[in-house]
């Protein structure tokens, strides 16, 4: 009976020490992640484009169409003097482009400008048009839109992603509505 106790307690002893080692290692790959995580956190804020007011459109070299709404179409791009990738978002031009709806839009750039967060597409700059009309100049989003990822048969999007995903936005809205005035976006959609 003494050695069965003696081994019961030498076992115990060795599995209370790889239990320490364990917690030990976790606890450093955890402080490791979060150091890794600043890092890139400060690595998005210095190579985070800040707003330019305006951009001459000479400056932009436009590529193909990314994405059409109700009035407008998302084409990328990039702009010539450093080749950021951008994403450039105009008015359609013809019998639906109404007087409001010019107004809403030049409405939209001037919120747009005032937001800084993580889960927000950032606006980069304006391009106007000798018609009058203006261009959005925004940060591009490169992974294809959340619809397509979300609906693409051959993605697989692990639930520990599409939970991140999820509160990724759910941030995005809350700094929205936090905000004084609050901003509510009113069309929040996945798709095109």
């Amino acid at each position: 009976m003494k050695q069965l106790k003696e081994k019961y307690e030498k076992e115990r002893n060795e599995a209370n020490s790889l239990l320490e080692i364990i917690v030990k290692e976790k606890d450093n790959a955890l402080k490791e992640k979060e150091l890794m995580i600043s890092k890139l956190q400060q690595t998005i804020k210095e190579l985070n484009p800040k707003f330019v007011e305006e951009i001459k459109i000479e400056k932009i070299e436009r590529g193909k169409k990314i994405g059409e709404g109700g009035y407008g179409i998302v084409y990328g791009g990039k702009l010539k003097e450093n080749n950021l990738l951008i994403a450039l978002k105009q008015l359609k031009i013809g019998d639906q482009l109404t007087p409001k709806i010019q107004e809403s839009f030049k409405r939209e750039i001037e919120i747009m400008k005032k937001l800084k967060h993580p889960n927000i597409t950032q606006l980069i700059g304006r391009c106007k048009l000798e018609d009058g009309n203006e261009i959005m100049v925004l940060e591009y989003m490169n992974r294809s839109s959340l619809y397509h990822q979300l609906h693409e048969k051959s993605i697989q999007i692990p639930l520990w992603l599409q939970i991140k995903l999820g509160m990724d936005i759910m941030k995005g809205i809350n700094y929205l509505h936090h905000l004084n005035p609050k901003v509510m976006h009113r069309d929040l959609k996945s798709h095109k």
